[in-house]
């Protein structure tokens, strides 16, 4: 069997958990308790040494730590938003709505172009702008070079 992969699987990190692949590629899932008088850790820690040593498992962890919590928002989100309140949390949310504020808000020297490309990129992606045959809103759209010019220039889109 070859180690495909390992991280440690619980918050006090006295358990690893291995992932094998066998001769025929079938995945194998061991969780080994991290102790140095355990023999299946010793054998581990042999193949792991080979990947990096205690240092790479530590890393492995941290990726597959935020892996998962990134995993876990994605699926909350799209829960969010098959029920229908994904909207409902958006539009209620002080946090959101204070941000909003600030961005349209900021002088020309304050903006990254960046995330002003990004939430123009995002505006292109609404139905009432991609459905919408007026070349002259979407070029006025295009080219706003603040938040609140690409806001007026949305608007514009609701006629």
């Amino acid at each position: 069997m070859k180690l495909h992969d390992a991280y440690f699987f619980n918050d006090d990190r006295s358990i690893v958990r291995t992932i094998w692949h066998d001769n025929d590629s079938k995945e194998i899932i061991r969780d080994i308790p991290a102790q140095e008088d355990n023999a299946q850790y010793r054998k581990f820690m042999v193949e792991m040494n080979k990947a990096g040593g205690i240092d790479a498992l530590h890393e492995r962890t941290y990726e597959y730590l935020k892996d998962t919590q990134e995993n876990f928002e994605n699926q909350v989100v799209e829960i969010a938003k098959a029920r229908g309140m994904w909207s409902d949390l958006v539009e209620n949310d002080s946090s959101v709505l204070a941000k909003v504020s600030e961005l349209i808000m900021l002088d020309l020297d304050q903006i990254e172009d960046e995330k002003l490309f990004k939430f123009k990129l995002k505006l292109f992606e609404e139905d009432i702008v991609t459905n919408s045959t007026d070349r002259q809103l979407k070029s006025e759209l295009r080219k706003a070079v603040t938040f609140w010019d690409v806001l007026v220039a949305y608007r514009k889109f609701k006629k």
